[in-house]
């Protein structure tokens, strides 16, 4: 935990009780306060009678006029700064603010916890940092399953090179589906372990489902039935990142098949992401580069064969992960169906 989260973590420690009063809420961005006769003050933010149900995040307060305001007066400046750099595109200055927002809330779940783990992932996303970015995503749809996985081309994929994959075993039994299939696809890559994974009801997460059956399942007919929902998914979302992730995942489930005719439309598959998704889905082409790499090499012999390609992918923002894993696996490296 960072010394400014250690600060502000003590500070909300300090008025952790909910509080009940007459007061006034100023907005940012509004010249008239919000007057209510009663005022619910929580470690998220503020409740108005009139509102019973809704939390005013303290990123959105700019004045609050009750007793507890000095307690929460760093942490409502500091949330509106996190989200106006963000905005702005300051990253670089956003990240840190987020990153102690998130050590702060990472054990109190509600609106602000959401608030900071949507920040700190999507800061983390943004400067190349796609595994330390699972953590608060799968955080921030636990806060607030609302947010639907699926929706947002910034959010982290269950799809890794062979070997290059966190340990994320600890989610293995997670109670979060999501968790779970992070998990198993992530230890397929590390270790080669086959697993099919459960059902789910979950609409938002059906076609991640898919994503990682294609590629893990031990049953060549999952695998098969998993390929055929990712081609309608693909066909649904021309054009957009969900059609590369599709395709990137039906050539990575080829791959585990038997038979150069599967390798033939892998390539094709990989091909159509390498080529068409470097700007809107760079992690995504990076990786299919680098398995059009292995591919190419593997079916030729032929001295500078892939010279093109690695000059492409150099050209990929974001895509010195894929480089060096060419470098450290110099030799095809697929785990064995």
């Amino acid at each position: 935990m960072t010394a400014r989260a250690i600060i502000m973590a003590s500070a909300l420690s300090a008025a952790a009780s909910v509080a009940h009063a007459q007061g006034e809420v100023t907005l940012r961005g509004e010249r008239k306060p919000l007057q209510s006769s009663t005022l619910t003050v929580s470690s998220h933010g503020v409740t108005l009678e009139s509102e019973p149900g809704s939390v005013i995040t303290w990123d959105r307060i700019k004045y609050l006029d009750h007793n507890d305001w000095p307690a929460y007066t760093s942490i409502a400046q500091d949330a509106w700064r996190a989200r106006a750099r963000f905005d702005r595109g300051e990253i670089v200055l956003a990240a840190p603010l987020f990153e102690a927002l998130f050590d702060t809330y990472r054990n109190d779940p509600g609106p602000m916890q959401a608030f900071a783990a949507r920040g700190h992932r999507a800061c983390l996303v943004a400067l190349g940092m796609h595994d330390d970015a699972i953590e608060p995503m799968l955080l921030a749809h636990a806060a607030d399953p609302s947010e639907r996985f699926v929706s947002d081309a910034s959010m982290p994929q269950p799809i890794w090179l062979t070997g290059n994959a966190p340990d994320l075993s600890a989610s293995l039994d997670s109670e979060s589906e999501l968790a779970r299939l992070f998990a198993v696809a992530a230890r397929f890559e590390r270790e080669g372990t086959a697993h099919t994974p459960e059902q789910t009801d979950d609409r938002s997460i059906g076609p991640l489902r898919d994503v990682v059956a294609a590629r893990t399942s031990d049953d060549p007919s999952v695998r098969s039935n998993a390929r055929e929902r990712l081609v309608l998914d693909a066909d649904r979302h021309a054009g957009t990142w969900r059609e590369a992730r599709a395709r990137l995942a039906i050539a990575r489930s080829l791959l585990r098949e038997p038979g150069r005719d599967q390798r033939h439309l892998a390539t094709i598959e990989l091909a159509h992401v390498s080529a068409r998704f470097r700007s809107a889905a760079p992690r995504l082409a990076s990786i299919a580069f680098a398995e059009l790499i292995r591919l190419t090499e593997r079916e030729t012999s032929t001295p500078g064969s892939t010279q093109t390609l690695r000059a492409s992918l150099s050209r990929v923002p974001g895509s010195a992960f894929a480089q060096r894993w060419i470098d450290e696996h110099p030799q095809p490296n697929e785990p064995e169906s």
